[in-house]
């Protein structure tokens, strides 16, 4: 690990050089910051990070259309479920969110996207509970994505249900 705080009239440059043990990349962070004190601090506790292994290298994300991954998607889904089971998912993604999503790459895919996508399905009269499910299937669908290290966040994981009216027995 190695550093250097390069001390200019103000404000202070602090930069922080940090070559990966496993793989030999080197990373460096840079930071301008008005007093020295929290400078040295800043550089202290990016070095004491660096140190524990806490700082990772963050990788170029691959692009990868909505599209091909769906396809990706429900392969490995289905490997644990019925083929009845995989035919009805594989309808209603092929029926229902490839239309809307296509092929726009998933790192593009907005809460703003999300949002005016179950908007629209229920525009066209589908009932709450359906939508949730459309949700909750494009929730599960990004996470793996997530997992997959196609997209750096999950962005339909904050986005909530609507309630579903209970009817009477």
């Amino acid at each position: 690990l190695q550093y250097l705080v390069g001390w200019s009239a103000t404000p202070y440059i602090a930069e922080v050089s940090y070559t990966d043990p496993a793989t030999g990349e080197r990373s460096r962070w840079y930071r301008t910051i008005n007093r020295r004190d929290q400078a040295q601090k800043w550089r202290q506790a990016m070095m004491t990070d660096a140190l524990r292994g806490e700082i990772q290298r963050r990788k170029k994300v691959p692009a990868k259309a909505f599209d091909d991954f769906a396809q990706e998607y429900l392969k490995d889904w289905g490997l644990e479920r019925r083929p009845s089971t995989v035919a009805t998912e594989t309808r209603r993604i092929e029926g229902i969110l490839k239309p809307y999503f296509g092929s726009k790459q998933l790192r593009a895919i907005t809460r703003k996207d999300i949002d005016t996508f179950l908007t629209q399905r229920r525009a066209s009269g589908r009932t709450p509970a359906t939508v949730n499910r459309d949700l909750c299937r494009l929730k599960n669908m990004l996470k793996s994505a997530q997992a997959w290290g196609y997209v750096e966040a999950n962005v339909a994981a904050g986005i909530s249900q609507a309630r579903e009216p209970i009817e009477p027995i």
